[in-house]
């Protein structure tokens, strides 16, 4: 684990930019060819884990921030503990929804 300081508001941005695209690209894929869209959710989860990996906790609020760092920090943590995952029964659509929901809230409260 490589922790560093916060993420700037465009770094932060980017990378749940960058989460929610992955996010879409598995939902969309998952319609037409659900074997082929495993490389996406690894790729998603990798994703999260790096960047998960590299913030600090928000311990003390950093007033040199000009966005909510503990929105952010909690988004990512919560997509790393509770990753997208691919369901045999049920409704796909509704898992992976919930999941992107994650990110727009805190794309919103940023």
């Amino acid at each position: 684990m490589n922790i560093q300081n916060p993420p700037k508001y465009s770094e932060a941005s980017h990378h749940l930019t960058e989460i929610h695209k992955l996010a879409l690209s598995f939902h969309l894929l998952y319609q037409q060819k659900p074997d082929d869209a495993n490389q996406i959710l690894e790729e998603l989860k990798e994703t999260i884990a790096s960047i998960y990996n590299t913030l600090p906790p928000p311990e003390i609020p950093d007033r040199s921030l000009s966005y909510d760092y503990a929105t952010y920090f909690s988004c990512i943590q919560q997509l790393h503990e509770t990753p997208l995952i691919k369901i045999d029964i049920g409704d796909q659509t509704l898992v992976t929804q919930a999941f992107i929901n994650i990110i727009v809230q805190a794309e919103r409260r940023l």
